[in-house]
């Protein structure tokens, strides 16, 4: 699993409509997805991203700086900036909120440029690099992604969560609802070993290296981080 930012275009007001994930293929400015060439946003992945909105029995929420994911490690509060539930995909363009309902702090904020940018957290496939599901956004004014639009060039900066292999979209979903941030740091964890595993350690070839990792796995990987 990994973290990444993505940024759109700046919010001038506390907007109803923006883009959330542009279309196509993307990357953060400060180079994630580590180990992939991109991220990819597509028809087929939107669908899939709406059908599992549609089916939360709740809303999507928009919080500040991602607290979200961090309340459990850092103790603090981790109050909503607003909700969403209504997704929709624009072909070539991006996949859009429909129906964000801001508090009013945060409509307050928003109309006094305290805070520009939206940020999405989303996970996607380890191997192909495609968003699967989303699971919350935040308002923040350091961007990661360039390219999204009305909400203050939504934040580049919104996170990304690897979906590990064997674990459907439906499921992974599920457990970052559930956990938060301690099912995001394990992701994260599962692909740093996994970035650390597709790079053989100085010293060693191409071709020992893949066969230590044939021999000894994800241990090998972990091993490999603190090289």
């Amino acid at each position: 699993m990994n973290t990444a930012a993505c940024s759109t275009q700046p919010l001038t007001a506390p907007a109803r409509v923006f883009r959330l994930i542009p279309a196509g293929q993307f990357r953060a400015v400060d180079g994630r997805p580590q180990g992939l060439p991109c991220w990819t946003m597509d028809s087929e992945a939107a669908r899939q991203i709406i059908a599992t909105v549609s089916a939360l029995a709740g809303d999507v929420v928009i919080d500040y700086e991602h607290q979200t994911l961090k309340a459990s490690t850092n103790g603090t509060l981790a109050p909503a900036a607003g909700w969403f539930k209504e997704l929709e995909w624009r072909e070539g363009d991006g996949l859009y909120v429909m129906d964000a309902r801001w508090t009013e702090n945060a409509a307050a904020m928003l109309t006094a440029r305290e805070y520009r940018y939206i940020s999405p957290v989303f996970s996607y496939g380890q191997a192909s690099g495609r968003v699967i599901s989303i699971h919350s956004a935040a308002i923040t004014n350091t961007p990661a992604l360039d390219g999204l639009t009305d909400l203050a060039a939504a934040n580049r900066k919104g996170f990304a969560t690897m979906q590990p292999e064997g674990i459907s979209a439906n499921d992974h979903a599920k457990l970052q609802h559930i956990f938060g941030a301690d099912y995001a740091q394990r992701a994260a964890a599962h692909e740093a070993a996994a970035c650390a595993a597709a790079l053989p350690p100085d010293g060693i070839s191409d071709h020992d290296h893949a066969k230590l990792q044939a021999v000894f796995g994800e241990d090998y990987a972990i091993r490999m981080q603190g090289k």
